[in-house]
């Protein structure tokens, strides 16, 4: 699944990097736990699994909001979590796409969440 947008103005469009320290991160959607079709999976050689069902208005809405976001500069960068969930979206957004990045994050769970692994790794965008 690809999910876009239309930025009028490139000059809108952000990098995957991390800006400035103190920025906010911010999780748009709905997680649900799954590792189905993730990087985790694949490394510990995991087979089958069940890959959550898209609620295409839900994600349409997501990603409006998100185009939005940059269309008036609140976004200061913006990543996906298909490949390996939110932890690989934040290694990725901290190295950028050719090393480049400068700028660390540091992430303070509120949840309690058992299984962290789980939640970091997973790539669902909806309630399956």
């Amino acid at each position: 699944m690809a999910c876009y947008g239309v930025l009028t103005d490139y000059s809108t469009a952000t990098g995957l990097c991390f800006k400035a320290a103190g920025n906010v991160i911010l999780l748009v959607g709905r997680r649900t736990p799954g590792l189905a079709g993730s990087a985790l999976y694949a490394a510990l050689g995991a087979e089958g699994g069940v890959l959550p069902a898209v609620d295409l208005d839900r994600e349409t809405r997501n990603m409006h909001a998100v185009t939005e976001m940059m269309i008036r500069r609140l976004a200061l960068a913006c990543h996906d979590i298909s490949e390996g969930g939110l932890v690989t979206a934040l290694a990725e957004m901290v190295m950028g796409g050719w090393g480049v990045g400068r700028i660390g994050a540091e992430v303070e769970w509120t949840s309690r969440e058992i299984w962290r692994a789980i939640r970091l790794c997973s790539r669902r965008a909806a309630d399956s």
